[in-house]
């Protein structure tokens, strides 16, 4: 029932209210019922939907459809048991009714028990309903962790009708989750045979072909989206965050700057643009987007932080503190923008304000990785390599067996000629990934002219043939 038939329908749905009111009796008539009782289920008013229910039976007492509505409405009550007693009741007259099994799957799925869900929306199978059946199959499967059916099952549905929405992105995260990306491709090419104009199966491809790093391809296929729908928001930010992934920051930016003409006033368009000049070193630009950023929103804080880091980069520290201090008013939690107020400090040569607030940044339980190798490498840089070697081995507790971790300890020991504790480390690192051991150089290239240590690298990376 849409909208547009509920307000035709708005006198009726008002002589039902004013009945019930007037605790009297009214005579409608089963298509009037049906359509009281599926308005109020629609709205969630449970109170007037089993009103009206109860109702309905009592002028129609065998009419199937008013008895599927009262088991339909014990499901939505919880009443699942009571659901399944009326619909085998009703099975008992009304032997061939499909709408029976579909009642009685939904009960099912909501119980959790899946594959008996699976069974009745089998049997509820018709040539009306097939898509939307295949469909709740699917929904079933992927309960079960067998993506594999549902995949099969949203194929089906899908090649019924390629515009149900939900099956076409619930499939692509499917075939991502199972690997098969390449099959959701040759899929998704055969429905585009049929629906050329389809702009959210040509979206979908370009997602599977991010997911197996066909980034042109990608691109290809949301332009196609876009062209189908230039406003198609979606698309833009996917084809704009292809570009970032591939380092291609002008393209990106260029993307962006075109959806910003069909959504001005959106926060995260102007913060992406300001972000890409960032990455472009374009600092003067950036500040621009970022304050144009803040103008729609004043509390974004990473419009905050992206000022913050331009500016620092100008040398305008004061401006770059300012901005620093709002984003942790609005994040006062956030590790990485400590991080950032510290290495403000350190590009004003303040290390003992650069060391407190890395030291602030790694309090936080939420710290990510990158922040220890940041604050380890300015103080190996600083000749603090004591703390140095004990900021990695905080880091080791926090992230077991990381090889970046592993070759700067095992790097900053041996700096320090201690050998019985570097070797061991660098050993376990090797044993992780010997093919970073550029990390462990990079602390000091002296490193390549110790025996001991090139006998143990020898152990791990073959020599290259003559």
């Amino acid at each position: 029932m849409e909208n547009s038939d509920w307000e035709d329908s708005k006198e009726l749905i008002d002589n039902f209210k004013r009945m019930v009111e007037e605790n009297a009796s009214y005579f409608f008539d089963t298509d009037e019922f049906e359509d009281i009782i599926e308005y109020f289920l629609y709205t969630s008013d449970l109170e007037y939907a089993k009103l009206s229910i109860d109702a309905a039976l009592e002028q129609y007492p065998n009419n199937s459809f008013f008895i599927l509505k009262k088991a339909h409405f014990k499901l939505l009550k919880q009443d699942y048991q009571e659901a399944l007693d009326i619909l085998e009741d009703l099975e008992r007259i009304d032997t061939q009714n499909p709408d029976i099994y579909m009642v009685r799957g939904a009960v099912y799925s909501a119980m959790e028990k899946h594959k008996k869900a699976i069974s009745e929306y089998k049997r509820a199978i018709d040539d009306e309903n097939r898509a939307d059946i295949y469909t709740r199959i699917a929904f079933e499967y992927e309960n079960l962790r067998d993506y594999h059916h549902a995949i099969i099952y949203l194929r089906k549905a899908l090649n019924i009708n390629a515009n149900n929405i939900i099956a076409l992105y619930d499939l692509t995260f499917f075939y991502e989750i199972v690997k098969k990306q390449e099959q959701g491709i040759i899929f998704f090419q055969s429905l585009l045979d049929e629906n050329p104009y389809n702009k959210d199966i040509w979206h979908n491809m370009g997602v599977l072909y991010s997911a197996i790093g066909l980034y042109e391809k990608a691109i290809e296929s949301y332009d196609f989206a876009i062209t189908i729908d230039e406003t198609f928001v979606t698309a833009y930010l996917n084809k704009a965050s292809m570009f970032e992934h591939e380092g291609k920051f002008q393209k990106a930016i260029l993307t962006y700057k075109e959806l910003q003409q069909f959504h001005p006033n959106t926060p995260f368009i102007s913060f992406s643009i300001g972000e890409n000049y960032t990455y472009l070193d374009k600092y003067e630009e950036s500040l621009d987007y970022y304050k144009q950023c803040l103008a729609l929103d004043e509390n974004y804080s990473e419009a905050h932080v992206g000022l913050a880091i331009s500016n620092s980069e100008l040398k305008s520290f004061e401006k770059a503190l300012f901005h620093i201090n709002k984003a942790l008013e609005i994040e006062p939690n956030n590790s990485d923008y400590w991080a950032v107020q510290a290495f403000i400090y350190y590009q004003k040569n303040d290390l003992d304000k650069t060391y407190e607030y890395y030291e602030k940044a790694l309090s936080f339980d939420n710290v990510i990785f990158d922040i220890f190798i940041e604050f380890s490498d300015i103080l190996f840089d600083n000749k603090e390599i004591i703390y140095a070697i004990e900021i990695m081995a905080r880091a080791n507790e926090k992230f077991k067996n990381n090889p970046e971790i592993l070759y700067r300890l095992a790097g900053y020991y041996l700096f320090l000629g201690d050998k019985t504790k570097a070797l061991p480390i660098l050993e376990e690192a090797l044993q992780i990934d010997y093919l970073n051991i550029d990390i462990f150089y990079d602390i000091d290239k002296d490193f390549m002219k110790d025996k001991d240590v090139n006998a143990l690298i020898e152990k791990y990376i073959e020599k290259p043939e003559n």
